[in-house]
């Protein structure tokens, strides 16, 4: 694991903020599952989802991964990969669950900028 300087497991308590593929990639498909678009979706992604899309996309061949509704063709072939990574790091960090962001770090660095801040301030 890469140090990031925070500490795991994570206090009792505290709130995991996701952005990126793997996370937008379970959104859109629980968004597809239930006829809503991936914005719409509810953005705590919990442990216990991840185990259930894992379960549920893990073992299927390529072929039918490519066919879920929700989850790209480009992502198909590593989907289940960087679930188990996430489950990884929830088990590392105690975290229960993950509450995902479209807006990912450039976007507050660009914030930042913008308003007149520092980077990283």
């Amino acid at each position: 694991i890469v140090n990031a300087d925070v500490p795991l497991p994570l206090p009792p308590g505290s709130s995991v903020v996701g952005t990126g593929g793997t996370l937008t990639t379970v959104r859109a498909i629980v968004g597809a599952r239930s006829g809503v678009r991936a914005s719409e979706a509810d953005p705590v992604i919990t442990v216990d989802l991840l185990r259930e899309m894992l379960a549920s996309v893990g073992p299927v061949d390529l072929a039918a991964r490519r066919r879920i509704k929700g989850l790209s063709a480009e992502r198909a072939d590593v989907f289940p990969t960087a679930l188990v990574t996430l489950l990884t790091l929830a088990e590392i960090g105690k975290i229960q669950s993950f509450h995902h962001s479209f807006r990912n770090l450039r976007w507050g660095v660009a914030s930042s900028l913008l308003a007149g801040g520092e980077p990283g301030a």
